[in-house]
């Protein structure tokens, strides 16, 4: 029966990924060090490289939005309970 994959955590990960982005050791040592393929840290930096600007951006928006997001998801609930009423009453009149 195969192994199933071990799942590191987001802080592990970031923690081996700032560990290669410093290059006091290299990628294989890192990876050798932790007991994980060196390509697994290349991926998880390559990750970090492309998606990091939206780690902060996400955040900020986030917290800008909760208050709108519960005003919205009001008047979300009202519109459908209008519309499922309107398309009761066209049902009753055809």
């Amino acid at each position: 029966m195969p192994k199933p994959p071990k799942q590191h955590t987001p802080e592990f990960k970031l923690k081996l990924v700032l560990e290669a982005l410093k290059g006091e050791k290299t990628i294989t040592q890192i990876a050798s060090d932790n007991q994980i393929h060196p390509k697994q840290i290349h991926r998880w930096r390559n990750l970090l490289l492309e998606e990091g600007e939206g780690l902060f951006v996400h955040k900020q928006i986030q917290r800008q939005s909760d208050p709108d997001k519960e005003k919205l998801l009001s008047i979300i609930d009202q519109l459908t309970l209008e519309l499922e009423f309107l398309k009761k009453k066209l049902k009753r009149n055809d």
